[in-house]
């Protein structure tokens, strides 16, 4: 993680709301969205603009840049979204047109509002192009899991803090767009058995029943599609009514992954844990679905 300062930000947390323009969101494709800025508030003016506001709103040849070695901050707030019936957000990832070539000295940093979490920093060593922020990685939603919901995200916005450690600026050193990128599937109910896991239970299988929502056909899963949080598959699925599969995973790997890969580092004893399990899975034309249950895990 890069070492950094922004000194006394954290003090000027004092927003002027931004009044949202309701515009129709981009469907870029099937179960994807895009949804480009509409709001604009700035901090501190020390930064150009170019071309019409909100500026960001699209990849049109309006941008903002940093001017010398200080900082600027603006937040940006977004189109809300709509979902049809039955559609469930999965991911929301945060994507900047930018402009380079630039160098170590420059950061277009990224917060979430409300949060104030860094989700890292835009930045691009080429061509204009899309780039997701670097350093800490973090999509949207997992610094903010308010934006799995419609609510929540259409209440997001974002800082962008801009800091020059050489004051260089100059117009290669811009964003041109900022967007929300967001993925969707069709919401699916998910009920595990058992529903409390013991870490030695020696029972050989998770056992879960799958029910698809909105008239969907269980005959047309995919069914080698089907994964627990993207990592396990079944040992065994069985169509068990129109809407209904009945899927089984394999215990231990189950319990291995969520000791190494939910629970955080040194929670092997109890109180129990509520740990969430995800089950994602397609249509054989590829319409996703996705689905979750909170179990109860005892550490041994």
């Amino acid at each position: 993680m890069k070492g950094k300062s922004i000194g006394s930000l954290a003090l000027i947390l004092v927003l002027v709301s931004v009044m949202m323009m309701n515009t129709q969101p981009v469907h870029a494709t099937p179960y994807e969205y895009e949804l480009y800025v509409d709001g604009f508030n700035p901090w501190i003016t020390e930064w150009n603009v170019s071309g019409a506001s909100p500026w960001l709103d699209a990849v049109d040849g309006s941008y903002i840049e940093g001017t010398f070695d200080t900082a600027w901050m603006c937040n940006f707030t977004f189109e809300d979204i709509s979902l049809p019936p039955c559609e469930v957000i999965t991911k929301v990832v945060l994507e900047g047109y930018t402009n380079g070539p630039y160098n170590d000295s420059v950061d277009y940093d990224v917060y979430t509002l409300p949060g104030f979490i860094w989700l890292g920093s835009l930045y691009a060593t080429g061509a204009p192009a899309w780039v997701t922020p670097r350093w800490i990685g973090l999509t949207v939603d997992e610094a903010y899991p308010a934006a799995l919901t419609e609510a929540g995200l259409n209440n997001l916005e974002v800082l962008v803090y801009f800091y020059d450690i050489l004051g260089l600026g100059g117009a290669n050193n811009t964003i041109d767009a900022l967007r929300l990128k967001v993925y969707t599937a069709i919401s699916a109910t998910i009920d595990f058995t058992p529903n409390t896991i013991n870490a030695n239970t020696g029972m050989p299988n998770l056992k879960c029943t799958i029910t698809l929502s909105c008239g969907f056909n269980a005959s047309d899963v995919d069914q080698s599609s089907i994964l627990l949080d993207d990592t396990i598959a079944p040992t065994s699925v069985a169509i068990t009514a129109v809407d209904t599969l009945k899927v089984e995973f394999n215990m231990t790997k189950v319990i291995d992954h969520i000791e190494l890969d939910i629970l955080p580092p040194g929670a092997t004893s109890p109180p129990p844990h509520d740990v969430t399990l995800n089950i994602t899975f397609s249509l054989t034309d590829g319409t996703p679905f996705q689905g979750n249950e909170t179990i109860t895990f005892i550490a041994v």
